[in-house]
């Protein structure tokens, strides 16, 4: 009886701090982005010094790994049709294609309009590739015409977000491989390889790299982390401040150390280890504050990231960094990236998500975003099955 009073007021302390997580994620890219493209600071961060941090899309792979997964998990154990896995694509579907659907509709007709594009290069074969990239949300494709606007690349911070479409077309895979072995061995099989792929990634050259930087493989590792800690970090490891502390000041060291002393694989998959435990701890933990952010704001990350590189590449279009005071661009930046990342969150992002037929807390159709995507109403802790 004692042992259920406990865990009952365990769960009365947890919150879900992950949404704001992967904000502050989305603004550190943003800001690493701004401060590498236009030169300018950020407060005191000028970019590639020794106080930042750059982990911004692998605290994004985690938590895709812990949530999506677990949204497939949870879909398929609830299935009653052998439809799951066509629940889970059209979800996922659901959540990313809407935004860069739209972003890709104004970023095409924005380049025309500011004299970056003529109507001829969209109609031509780079143009129409660089269009039904993002129609395929395989969005890492940039057209050699536009490589005098801006940094020359608008579609190149896009690219993650093919990475983590790619994970999803695996993850029924894995879900199905986790039911038919024993939790211990798929978790070491995935992390192990995840922790090769890391290693010999870098090793890969010519197109076949290129390609294979827009897929999951490279960052397995991170999403397996997140796929560990649903599976069984979260039933078996103690969440605690002090030992986030420990696992923060790891953390640290080993990005100071990889960045400016020496790149060891090794010291990189401890660092991915360190800031998993920081990420879930913060997730599980964090200030009620953190939890609240986003229900009055709305889930503004995805939209953040996915606009702030075409505000960049416009301001050095028009040369407004050199117009404006340098400590004030990246505020700029920052500002019209969530301006536009709540005007997208609240008129195409969340109502793209009422479309849901299926939700993965839930056998029935759910009028706001589910834990998977880190919107809405989020369980106190993902629970992990007894299994």
């Amino acid at each position: 009886m004692y042992a259920f009073a406990m865990l009952a007021e365990d769960l009365k302390r947890r919150v879900n701090a992950y949404d704001f997580i992967r904000l502050i994620a989305a603004v550190e890219v943003l800001l690493e982005h701004t401060s590498n493209h236009l030169g300018v600071p950020f407060l005191w961060h000028r970019s590639g010094d020794a106080l930042w941090v750059y982990e911004g899309l692998h605290t994004f792979f985690i938590i895709s790994g812990l949530f999506v997964f677990r949204s497939a998990d949870r879909l398929m154990e609830r299935d009653r049709t052998g439809t799951w896995w066509r629940d889970f694509y059209e979800n996922r579907v659901l959540r990313i294609g809407p935004a860069l659907w739209v972003y890709g509709v104004i970023a095409v007709i924005f380049v025309v309009a500011v004299g970056a594009a003529a109507s001829s290069d969209i109609a031509s074969v780079r143009g129409v590739s660089w269009i039904l990239s993002m129609a395929f949300l395989a969005p890492f494709y940039s057209p050699g015409f536009l490589e005098d606007f801006g940094v020359g690349n608008v579609n190149g911070s896009l690219a993650a977000i093919a990475v983590e479409v790619s994970f999803y077309v695996f993850v029924p895979l894995l879900v199905l491989a986790s039911r038919r072995i024993r939790i211990r061995v798929f978790l070491g099989v995935l992390l192990t390889a995840g922790a090769v792929t890391w290693v010999l990634s870098p090793g890969v050259d010519g197109m076949a790299g290129k390609l294979l930087k827009v897929t999951f493989l490279p960052y397995l590792w991170w999403f397996g982390l997140g796929v560990a800690w649903y599976l069984w970090g979260l039933k078996h490891v103690r969440l605690t401040w002090p030992r986030a502390a420990v696992a923060a000041a790891v953390y640290i060291a080993a990005v100071q150390a990889n960045e400016h002393l020496f790149d060891i694989p090794l010291v990189a998959l401890i660092k991915g280890l360190a800031l998993s435990y920081v990420v879930v701890c913060v997730g599980e933990r964090g200030p009620r504050a953190f939890e609240k952010f986003p229900k009055r704001f709305g889930d503004l990350s995805y939209g953040s990231y996915i606009w702030h590189m075409l505000i960049v590449n416009a301001i050095l279009w028009w040369g407004l960094d050199s117009h404006l005071p340098e400590y004030t661009v990246a505020f700029v930046v920052l500002a019209v990236s969530l301006t536009l990342a709540a005007l997208s969150w609240n008129f195409v992002e969340k109502p793209a998500l009422k479309r849901k037929r299926v939700s993965s807390r839930s056998g029935r159709g759910l009028n706001e975003g589910t834990p998977a995507d880190g919107i809405g109403p989020q369980p106190k802790a993902p629970s992990v099955l007894n299994r």
